[in-house]
């Protein structure tokens, strides 16, 4: 993105960087999240009620603003401007649908590479016998006070390819530790 700026004078390429920023990460991430948050509050095969302590009702308020606050910005950047803020842009360098359509080719090329690689991976394990592997070490801390909660401060991930006997570990098996797959893995 640096690079496209290039041309531009300093000014009007950190307007467009960070343009894109507030689009990409701030509303179309900010977005997602809400969506998420809502997912688990929602879903009973998670059991995200029973997990959490919060107010159901005033985290789903918050999520369902944070979803519309996040979700005007995603459909108001592809309407035209009009009156004296038209006049202003003119006056950019780029056009005022730059911002939303890089963002969106961006994250389109991401969704291919993940697509793609999950192609790789998985002829990879036909051919060769390997799986990818995420694994996750967390780190907790307590919280203070006498009732303080573990808080994770910091996750670890490691990649690697593995052969795949040895890849899957079976439950139950080896120095009387049982081990759930599913916490033992992640996606990729």
């Amino acid at each position: 993105m640096i690079l496209a700026t290039i041309h531009l004078s300093p000014t009007a390429a950190y307007g467009v960087l960070v343009e894109l920023y507030s689009y990409t990460i701030v509303a179309v991430f900010g977005f997602a999240i809400a969506v998420g948050m809502l997912k688990l509050r929602f879903s009973k095969r998670d059991r995200w009620r029973t997990r959490s302590n919060f107010n159901p009702y005033l985290s789903i308020l918050s999520a369902t603003i944070f979803a519309i606050g996040s979700a005007y910005p995603i459909v108001a950047s592809w309407i035209p401007p009009n009156g004296s803020f038209a006049t202003q842009l003119k006056q950019l360098p780029v056009s005022w649908f730059t911002a939303p359509t890089v963002a969106w080719s961006i994250m389109g090329w991401g969704a291919i590479w993940y697509a793609g690689f999950n192609v790789y991976a998985a002829r990879r394990a036909r051919k060769d016998g390997v799986e990818f592997r995420v694994e996750k070490v967390p780190d907790f801390e307590k919280e203070e006070g006498e009732h303080g909660e573990l808080v994770q401060v910091h996750e670890t991930v490691f990649l690697t390819w593995v052969a795949a006997e040895y890849a899957r570990p079976r439950v139950g098996v080896g120095m009387g530790m049982e081990m759930d797959q599913r916490s033992e893995r992640g996606s990729f």
